[in-house]
């Protein structure tokens, strides 16, 4: 692993001295699986050793995302037709919407009374350090009826297709909208709220990595436009804002560790806690990934399921819409094609057991075994620089927010794969259909003898 780990980072270092931007996505790809691994080597909370096998896949995943970064990269002078002078230009944003902080103001104060029930619900459960209950809550199967604190139709509205992806879409927007002076301070500090009630109900740790991941990837960005000195008029207030930021995310790390302490069943400190939370989420993803390829009929290795698994987020939503109108599921989604394995926890140490967080390759090797590792770890490293190329030519806030997208699918590659969620399927909805409402232009009607005469010239 550790021979990885430094191909890892010599890949890193190769592609930021190409592209200089830590947003790119090989640039991040390369730099946090060599941290990740390098980490697991060091194995601070002794998880038992990764198998031969599943380094072999994880090298071969790594080659072929490697391989189209640098296809893309080879390419970029003939067909992305970008220059130096380009390449660090202001993020612009065309809006054809009057009163746009009044009216995303008006959304956000709007979502936050939808919330203001559950919250209630769950206020109690805090003061019962029930954290573990309202997590579990959340976190349950997609068709299970028992709920602690909220119905099923509840569970569908507010954390899978409407509530809770519309506001982590309306943050990440209203983030780079506020950077650019574009809305009101006030409509940003109303999303933050929004985003701390949903990280309050919900229980979880992913919300508070989400914005302080988004948080992170925004100062990256936006510092190395402040550096150009034709840019202060638009950046000027960029260190104050920049200031705000990281108290943020101060409070979404110490949150992060207060979380993992309430829920941990040892007798530990809050910083200790803090800390094995964010390694072993991290790194027990490669351990989980082991554990399934060494029990491969238990987890569902043997039985191919051809995209299914890897877009599951999309057919979950077509399964849940005939669960919640007719009662009756799609077949595939409670038989071949399920993801149960990973309900209940298991151990990958001897102090240490995980449960959901099996590395982005387990879900392509479900679709298709190890062409899966190739074709879609290839499809992914393909449209995480089709989108690169997008923001280094546009540079838009579309663009931006959808790359900072690609950065935290890949930084959770190593556990995880989120478009096996129907809420972050909705979520990438969201993004569409804002900057759809946001940019569009509207229609002027000619009268028909304008139209006639023009025609006739």
């Amino acid at each position: 692993m550790i021979i990885l780990a430094v191909s890892s980072f010599v890949m890193f270092i190769l592609f930021y001295k190409q592209e200089h931007r830590l947003l790119y996505p090989g640039t991040i790809f390369n730099l946090w699986w060599s941290i990740i691994i390098v980490v697991d080597v060091i194995n601070p909370y002794k998880l038992y050793q990764i198998s031969n096998e599943a380094i072999w896949i994880i090298t071969l995943g790594w080659l072929v995302f490697n391989i189209v970064c640098i296809i893309s990269l080879s390419k970029k002078k003939t067909a992305w037709n970008i220059n130096a002078s380009e390449n660090n230009q202001p993020i612009t944003f065309e809006c054809n919407v009057s009163n746009l902080s009044n009216k995303l103001y008006t959304v956000q104060i709007i979502l936050m009374i939808t919330l203001i029930p559950l919250l209630v619900r769950i206020i109690p459960l805090y003061f019962n350090y029930s954290v573990l209950e309202i997590r579990n809550a959340a976190a349950a199967a997609e068709f299970s009826d028992s709920m602690v604190y909220m119905t099923t139709f509840e569970r569908l509205f507010y954390f899978h297709w409407i509530v809770f992806p519309l506001i982590k879409s309306l943050f990440t927007v209203t983030l780079i909208l506020w950077l650019i002076r574009k809305i009101k301070p006030k409509v940003f500090l109303l999303s933050i709220i929004n985003m701390i009630l949903v990280i309050l109900i919900s229980g979880s740790r992913l919300p508070a990595f989400f914005v302080a991941i988004m948080m992170i990837f925004s100062v990256i960005e936006f510092e190395k436009h402040r550096i150009n000195k034709q840019q202060q008029v638009i950046y000027k207030s960029f260190n104050k804002k920049k200031k705000a930021i990281g108290l943020f995310i101060l409070f979404a790390i110490i949150y992060m560790g207060i979380n993992g302490y309430l829920r941990s069943s040892t007798t530990t400190t809050l910083i200790s806690s803090m800390t094995k939370s964010i390694v072993v989420y991290f790194t027990g993803g490669m351990h989980l990934f082991s554990s399934a390829l060494e029990n491969k009929d238990a987890f569902g290795l043997n039985e191919h399921s051809y995209f299914i698994i890897t877009f599951r987020g999309i057919f979950a939503i077509i399964s849940q819409l005939l669960y919640y109108l007719s009662g009756r599921t799609i077949p595939l989604f409670i038989d071949k094609f399920t993801l149960s394995y990973f309900d209940t926890t298991y151990q990958i140490g001897k102090t240490v057991s995980i449960n959901a967080f099996p590395t982005m390759y387990y879900y392509f090797m479900r679709d298709m075994g190890i062409l899966g590792i190739i074709i879609f770890t290839g499809l992914f490293a393909f449209a995480s620089n089709r989108i690169y190329r997008t923001y280094l030519k546009t540079r838009t806030v579309s663009s931006l927010v959808f790359l900072m997208e690609i950065g935290y699918i890949i930084l959770f590659s190593v556990c995880w794969w989120f478009p096996i969620k129907q809420e972050y399927t909705m979520q990438i909805v969201y993004y569409i259909l804002i900057f759809k409402v946001l940019t569009s232009k509207k229609k002027v009607n000619i009268p028909y003898e304008q139209r006639k005469k023009f025609n006739c010239n």
